[in-house]
């Protein structure tokens, strides 16, 4: 696992209008990533389930450098946990005749509303309550 910062382009004037297939099309709008530091993977089965639950329950802030909040999101917002998402993605592209390959990444999109970034802004993604994850911040030009 590795934290992320999704850096969508907003390709539409009026993103929260868009619906399912809308969205498949502009590739979610995903364009780019900051990827932070690796989470070490849980060694024992009592580990791997409790990363399970930290997943799950975890609380994701987005900040800017002077600490005020610009969102929020739990673990749970996404398909109620985040490996659902991974599920999802793996049950679509098996539907293509796809699969993932070993070394594929895939991100699990935004805990938060899609904010258009300003000049000179910073942003900072901490996961509380996921040990392990560091912060993960990108400073906008």
């Amino acid at each position: 696992m590795i934290p992320l910062i999704e850096l969508p382009d907003l390709v539409v004037p009026t993103p929260p209008r868009l619906n399912g297939p809308a969205i498949s099309a502009i590739n979610v709008g995903a364009r780019l990533g900051v990827a932070g530091t690796p989470i070490p993977k849980p060694q024992t089965r009592g580990e791997r389930y409790a990363m399970l639950d930290h997943l799950r329950d975890m609380s994701v802030v987005l900040s800017d450098g002077s600490g005020a909040e610009l969102g929020r999101g739990k673990g749970s917002d996404i398909l109620e946990h985040p490996l659902n998402a991974v599920v999802w993605v793996a049950q679509a592209l098996a539907r293509e005749n796809l699969a993932m390959k070993p070394g594929d990444l895939i991100s699990l999109g935004s805990f938060s509303p899609l904010l258009p970034p300003k000049p000179g802004q910073k942003a900072i993604a901490t996961c509380h309550g996921l040990p392990g994850a560091m912060p993960v911040s990108v400073q906008f030009r």
